[in-house]
């Protein structure tokens, strides 16, 4: 074995030398340095954000690079090399990042010369074994042979050298022999993995009460998360640069999350939604001039000024709530600016992707800016991600099956979206693509050094089921400083005492009154079929739109056809359940578009 391999690589065309980032020494070196410029990109704005001091910065940034290196010490085991060169199905004891928990913990040697770090090393690790999200006290080693730890290999060695050098700590351990990881004690071996994991399973499970306080949970799921997000850098970037000289996790990650909004790009984005809405025409004004017709009202501006931290906009339906949240996020970003912040971003979540879809094209899409609607958009290559993400991805009962195809291509994707967002200042996106983070989930964790430079806008909120309305809260409770815009045309009052009670800092503020006294409806349950189609001939007339309900689908699609006879110049569409997904990307059902006043109340017809 010449060089310990933490990918595989293409050996089509490069042959038996590997290039730099399949080697683990690179990868190793890659995912620390990738830590270290999201500890000082990121890092301080982070743990504002989770209301942590800005003393625990040193001792953040530190723990987060032993985390870097700690990772895939274990992917110097035999079985992992096998698998990313000649056996990929290949059965393996344990995970390397078991293996890697295993040595750092275990290992009287590796112990003593990490004593220096007894005040982080418990979260670098358990950041570490965590960073594929697969290891719990459910955690059991596989039926197999026994593996072999090349830790005598001159490139583990160099690995050790590299990290005592980093982390300041005295010249590492020199190992004379590899080290044999058996199944149990009852066979030969250095390592017994059954009863040994057993063991790192307990004292781990007896240093939690360590962690029952708010501060340590914070600090612990902030290093955890930012691991997990570097070695997704690390991967990706290296992966496309092949060798260490073509380029830099550094000036990847400081140049990604440099890139933030201004307010004038936010007030631009305003004036290109209001003039698109206006019924004059925009000629040579100033890119942030609003038509003359345009009017913020008072409620608009009350939400633009709160200085809350946490705002609650509740509204009905036409109040303007959605321009309001960017009229806040424009405040947000002035205060940033002052503070000589560079970096600030929006993320505006949705309840769901179709009303993820027309927000992004109302607002975001024709604003001139670098937007994203993320669950949509994937603009970093899948090549460019190493090769070894199905081996790495997929658990032990799905090795050799469709479904590790699958989880590992849905993980590659997570992690290409993930990163666009890195240097995206303006992302529309599903609330879970947020709120992801309180259950550990894929795209949220590699998105999170981007949602920690952001206000955050949560709209329609009474949508969430109760699953999502728990993570806001949890969210909510864990990052008191990030700023935070809930809006809603209708929230239970049970609702709102939840969120006060884990934020009693709550700015609640109602929409005008006029709008919430509107008459919105007229029920007809007895209307013929001429007097439906008089009532859609009175809407148009107005210059309004229909949106036409039938609750079977060949209704629906019978009525699109009269429609589309019927009004061949005008702009109609259909949805149903019944089409696919993409088909069902525009989110109209069975209507008819034009542009309503929203001082005339609609009407809801109910077919016989």
């Amino acid at each position: 074995m010449n060089r310990l391999l933490a990918k595989s690589y293409d050996r089509q065309k490069h042959g038996t030398t590997p290039p730099d980032y399949a080697l683990l020494t690179q990868h190793s070196r890659d995912v620390a340095m990738a830590c270290d410029a999201l500890a000082c990109a990121v890092g301080p704005i982070a743990l504002s954000n989770a209301a942590l001091s800005p003393a625990l910065f040193a001792r953040f940034r530190l723990t987060l690079r032993a985390n870097g290196w700690i990772q895939d010490l274990g992917k110097a085991s035999s079985h992992f090399q096998e698998m990313v060169t000649s056996k990929p199905q290949i059965k393996q004891l344990m995970r390397h990042e078991t293996i890697s928990g295993l040595l750092v913990w275990l290992d009287d040697r590796l112990r003593q010369w990490l004593s220096p770090l007894s005040e982080t090393l418990l979260m670098a690790v358990w950041g570490a074994m965590g960073h594929h999200r697969k290891f719990d006290e459910r955690t059991t080693p596989e039926q197999c042979l026994p593996l072999t730890v090349h830790v005598a290999h001159p490139d583990f060695t160099a690995i050790l050298s590299e990290m005592s050098t980093d982390l300041e700590l005295e010249a590492p351990p020199c190992f004379d022999r590899n080290l044999i990881i058996a199944g149990t004690a009852k066979e030969s071996g250095d390592v017994a993995a059954r009863e040994d994991l057993r063991d790192l399973q307990d004292d781990f499970t007896e240093r939690e009460v360590d962690f029952t306080g708010d501060e340590e949970r914070r600090l612990l799921a902030l290093i955890k998360g930012f691991g997990i997000a570097a070695d997704v850098a690390a991967s990706a970037v290296a992966a496309r640069g092949q060798w260490a000289t073509n380029y830099s996790l550094a000036a990847y990650v400081t140049e990604s999350l440099a890139i933030g909004l201004t307010p004038g790009d936010l007030s631009v984005l305003i004036s290109t939604w209001a003039w698109e809405r206006s019924r004059y025409e925009r000629h040579n004004q100033e890119p942030t001039a609003l038509p003359p017709d345009f009017t913020v009202r008072d409620f608009q501006n009350a939400v633009a000024r709160s200085e809350a931290v946490l705002t609650l906009a509740q509204a009905g339906c036409g109040s303007g709530k959605s321009l309001a949240a960017y009229m806040w996020a424009r405040t947000w970003c002035q205060r940033a600016a002052e503070t000589g912040r560079t970096n600030f971003r929006v993320f505006f979540c949705l309840p769901t992707t179709g009303t993820t879809t027309e927000h992004f094209r109302d607002y975001a899409l024709e604003s001139g800016l670098d937007t994203s609607l993320c669950h949509a958009r994937a603009s970093v290559d899948l090549r460019t991600m190493a090769e070894t993400a199905a081996q790495e991805e997929a658990s032990e009962e799905e090795r050799d099956t469709a479904a590790a195809a699958r989880t590992a291509l849905q993980a590659e994707r997570d992690k290409i979206e993930s990163l666009a967002l890195w240097s995206t200042p303006l992302v529309v996106t599903t609330a879970d693509t947020v709120l992801g983070l309180m259950s550990n989930a894929r795209r949220a964790i590699y998105s999170l050094p981007a949602i920690m430079c952001s206000a955050i806008v949560f709209d329609e909120i009474h949508a969430f089921d109760e699953q999502l309305f728990g993570h806001l809260l949890v969210f909510l409770k864990h990052f008191p400083r990030l700023p935070v815009l809930l809006m809603t045309a209708s929230l239970p009052e049970d609702r709102c005492r939840a969120i006060a009670h884990v934020r009693p800092d709550l700015c609640r503020i109602h929409g005008p009154e006029e709008f919430e006294t509107l008459p919105r409806y007229r029920i007809n349950d007895s209307a013929t079929d001429d007097e439906t189609w008089q009532a859609v001939e009175q809407c148009l007339a107005a210059h309004g739109k229909v949106l036409w309900v039938r609750n079977r689908v060949d209704w629906a699609n019978h009525t699109f056809t009269e429609c589309r006879k019927r009004y061949p110049s005008l702009y109609v569409d259909l949805y149903h359940s019944r089409f696919r997904y993409k088909d069902r990307s525009v989110p109209i059902v069975a209507s008819l578009t034009i542009s309503r006043p929203p001082t005339q109340a609609p009407f809801l017809l109910l077919p016989r």
